[in-house]
Parts: structure tokens; C-alpha cells; sequence
């Protein structure tokens, strides 16, 4: 019988152990000091996970098809690169295999796991990274900012850019979607969008405007009686639109590195941070290398750099087929969520993976919010 206490506490230490060695990376980065490896930390947690999946019976006999059929697609789309490339391709569809272990445990696991000790590090991590930032902001402490150069942000103890948005975007939802508030929950609300503003994100900070938008739309027309309901929605949204169009413009003529890159590049490129670059010359190597073969299973190595836009990248590595394998084992396996305001800020988050995530093939990144994904799962359906 599986203890289901112990395995939520070892999914909360993993949590732990991710946030720390990420951020012994950024801090050796920082300091140009020797590294020491340890990827097989997060190998280790893929494989702890992968076993727990096949040991407790959860996955169903469809699941394991279409796992059947992405590893076979994997198989092919080595075969079909150069021999060269074996080991390079082998580290890049292992990234995705930890994605894809991590959402069947979060996935099938939900209901099971002991949420109360992912809450208390969620908890602890908003306010301990909110010192971190402070910290970083006053004393001009390099390793708790978030871009290396002279873009503003700070991050804390993140790593990367997509840690720290991620985090705050599901933490956000969270505590939107806490039933019991009280005036902690407020203040951890607040210190969210705070700490958003500072690590500097386009996507993030989207993201809070989109949220901060749709909580106040719905508090006002649940006020407000002079126009109608539908009426109301239309004059918001243009309304709001306007407004994020001319703050968009405001925040890339004060933001320095983006109004350079506005400048030189223009919009798409300041929007996209280059996506729309690497996405060009992606299709150009794609025209000049690919085969029958890649287009159906992928040749990532191929490409000079993946565009980092969710749906390419997939199409990059796994082919039409690999592809659409790789969609239906997520909508198969993907949990129904019964809270209007959570689908409609989950969709915001997947627009932002589509247009400028490399989410999938990002252990921290998925495994983080993954994990804060199943304690929102557990608040609403613990208080419906």
C-alpha cells in the first residue's frame, strides 16, 4: 500500500531541492566559479516519479499507448539526425520525459497527495524570495537579479526568468482562489503582484494586469446597475485594451534595453524578445535540412536554436507525429477543473506558454508549477 503521506512530503522536498540547486547554478553563474554538476538530482526525481507511477496503478492502459507511441517517435527522429548529434538529442527528449512523468504523478495524483506541506513552502518561498528581492534592489546584490546586463529585474533565489514567473503566476492564482482569506492571505496577494513588478517580466507583468483586469471587471459588475451586463463587458474591454496598449508603449520607452531593441528591431521583436527572430531563422533551417522523416518525428538538432514558443518547439523535436501523440497524452490525462475564474487565468498562462514558453522541456519550470497546480487543484475542489 502506498503511504500517501510520504510520498506528499517527498513531492514537497523535491520542490525544495529543485529551488536550491537553481539557485546554486545562478549563484555560480554570477560569480564565475567552478561547477559542479547535479543533473542527476532532477534525473534521480524523473526516475523516483516514473517508478511511483508504475507502481501505483493510476495510469491507464491509453496512457501507456501513447507513451508507447511518443517513445517510438523519439526513436525514429534519432535515427533520422546525424549520428553526432545521439547525445545532445538523447539530453533534449529527456527534458521532455521529466515534463511528461511530472504531469502524469500531478495529474493523477491530485486527489491524493497531502497538499498542507506544498502550502507551507509556497507560503515560505513568497515571503522569504520577497526579502531576497528587497535585499537585491537596495544593496545592489547582482545574484538576486534577474537578467544579467542592464535590464531592471530582480528574482531572488530563481533562477531563470520562467521560474520566477511561473511561481508568482500560480501562487497568484492561488491565493485568488483561497476560500478562508484573512488579512495574511491580502498581504501575501499584495507582496505577489510586488514581487512580480520587480523581476521585470513582459509575461509576468501581462499577466498581473490581465488578473488584476478580470478580479475587477467582475467586482464592478457585480455592483454597478446602470448598463446591462454584456454591455458592460464590451465598454470594459475596450476601455482596458486601450489603456494596456498605450502602457505597453510607456513601459518599452522607459524600460532601456527594450526601447533599444524597439528601436533597432521593432515591435514584434521587443514584444516576442526575439522569438520571432529565432522562429525565422528556424524555418529557413527547416527548408535547408529537413527530410520526410523530420517533419513527421522531429529534428531538433537541425535547428540552429528552438524558438522557445511551446507548439514550434514541440513540432521542432517530435514532428506532425510526435506531436499530436504528445498533445492527446496531455489532454487524456489532464485533470477537469470546476472554477470559471481558474479556467480563465489557466488560459491566459497556456496563451503565454504557446507564444513564449520554453515550459515543456524546462524540469523547474513544469515541476514547480505542477506542483503549485495541484494545491490550486486541491483548494477548489476541497471547497466546492
Amino acid at each position: 500500500m502506498i503511504n500517501e503521506k510520504l510520498i506528499s512530503k517527498l513531492a514537497a522536498l523535491f520542490f525544495v531541492i529543485i529551488i536550491i540547486t537553481d539557485f546554486y547554478y545562478k549563484y555560480i553563474f554570477y560569480n564565475n566559479s567552478e561547477v559542479i554538476k547535479l543533473t542527476l538530482i532532477k534525473v534521480f526525481i524523473g526516475a523516483f516519479l516514473a517508478t511511483f507511477i508504475a507502481l501505483s496503478k493510476q495510469t491507464d492502459k491509453k496512457s501507456y499507448m501513447f507513451l508507447g507511441l511518443l517513445f517510438v517517435s523519439c526513436v525514429i527522429s534519432l535515427l533520422s539526425q546525424d549520428n553526432s548529434m545521439v547525445n545532445h538529442n538523447i539530453y533534449h527528449f529527456s527534458k521532455y520525459a521529466f515534463g511528461v512523468i511530472a504531469m502524469l504523478f500531478f495529474f493523477k495524483e491530485y486527489e491524493r497527495l497531502q497538499t498542507i506541506y506544498l502550502k507551507k513552502i509556497i507560503l515560505g518561498l513568497v515571503l522569504l524570495n520577497f526579502v531576497f528581492i528587497l535585499l537585491g534592489f537596495f544593496f545592489n546584490i547582482h545574484v538576486f537579479e534577474t537578467y544579467y546586463g542592464d535590464r531592471f529585474g530582480y528574482n531572488g533565489i530563481f533562477k531563470s526568468t520562467s521560474t520566477a514567473s511561473y511561481f508568482y503566476m500560480l501562487s497568484l492564482i492561488y491565493y485568488l482562489l483561497y476560500r478562508r482569506k484573512n488579512y495574511l492571505t491580502y498581504i501575501l496577494l499584495s507582496i505577489i503582484v510586488l514581487s512580480s513588478l520587480f523581476v521585470g517580466s513582459k509575461t509576468l507583468i501581462a499577466f498581473i494586469v490581465i488578473t488584476s483586469t478580470i478580479v475587477l471587471g467582475r467586482f464592478i459588475v457585480s455592483k454597478q446597475k446602470l448598463v446591462g451586463k454584456n454591455l458592460f463587458y464590451v465598454l470594459y474591454i475596450f476601455i482596458i485594451s486601450t489603456l494596456s496598449i498605450y502602457g505597453f508603449k510607456l513601459y518599452l520607452t522607459l524600460n532601456t534595453t527594450l526601447n533599444n531593441v524597439l528601436t533597432k528591431d521593432g515591435m514584434l521583436s521587443a514584444f516576442f524578445s526575439y522569438r520571432d527572430v529565432h522562429f525565422n531563422k528556424a524555418l529557413a533551417n527547416i527548408k535547408e535540412h529537413y527530410g520526410v522523416l523530420n517533419y513527421l518525428f522531429g529534428g531538433a538538432s537541425l535547428i540552429e536554436r528552438l524558438p522557445e514558443m511551446a507548439f514550434i518547439d514541440l513540432f521542432l523535436s517530435f514532428g506532425l507525429i510526435g506531436t499530436i501523440v504528445y498533445i492527446l497524452l496531455i489532454r487524456h490525462n489532464f485533470p477537469k477543473i470546476n472554477s470559471k475564474l481558474a479556467i480563465v487565468l489557466f488560459l491566459v498562462i497556456g496563451t503565454s506558454i504557446v507564444l513564449r514558453g520554453n515550459f515543456l522541456y524546462y524540469p523547474s519550470v513544469i515541476y514547480i508549477t505542477l506542483a503549485i497546480f495541484t494545491v490550486i487543484l486541491n483548494e477548489i475542489y476541497t471547497n466546492t
